[in-house]
């Protein structure tokens, strides 16, 4: 679920049930091959990305019905705001206020038909080069980079159990 402005150019484009793609990228980062232990030994080695995605696949419907919108916003809000100490709810703001904006939004739904997950993970490399690349990683200065690096760590952590 999701919505958009109604003056946004990509509700022209929704019909009643339109097939839809929606990709989520996840984590991202430039691996240099100096991280590769294995490049005082082989230099035949270039730069590459690692990435990770998720493709959804499924069927849009358009929802413009005000209190169903509300409904949306609501939850959207609290979910966003359950870490905040004291959190701010949709029914702090006026409700005439509220009202105006719900009527400038159109809400999406997505029914999924398939999802498809991708990445790279330096699953081509060795355990040696992999952890010159997490080193390599957690030596940025860069929360994509150090992200990554704990997404690999994860992966082949599970994988050695």
């Amino acid at each position: 679920m999701g919505h958009v402005a109604k003056a946004n150019p990509v509700c022209r484009d929704i019909t009643s049930n339109s097939e839809v793609l929606v990709v989520f990228s996840g984590v991202e980062a430039y691996i240099s091959p100096l991280w590769y232990p294995s490049k005082a030994r082989d230099p035949r080695v270039v730069p590459t990305w690692n990435y990770s995605a998720v493709h959804i696949y499924g069927h849009l419907q358009a929802i413009d019905d005000p209190e169903w919108l509300k409904a949306h916003v609501s939850q959207l809000t609290d979910r966003q705001e359950a870490g905040v100490a004291k959190a701010w709810s949709v029914a702090d703001a006026p409700a005439d206020f509220t009202n105006t904006l719900v009527n400038a939004i159109v809400g999406l739904q997505i029914t999924v038909t398939r999802i498809e997950g991708k990445w790279k993970l330096s699953q081509n490399r060795t355990d040696e080069d992999r952890a010159g690349v997490v080193a390599g990683l957690l030596s940025q200065n860069d929360s994509n980079a150090q992200s990554m690096a704990g997404e690999i760590a994860a992966m082949y952590a599970s994988l050695d159990k």
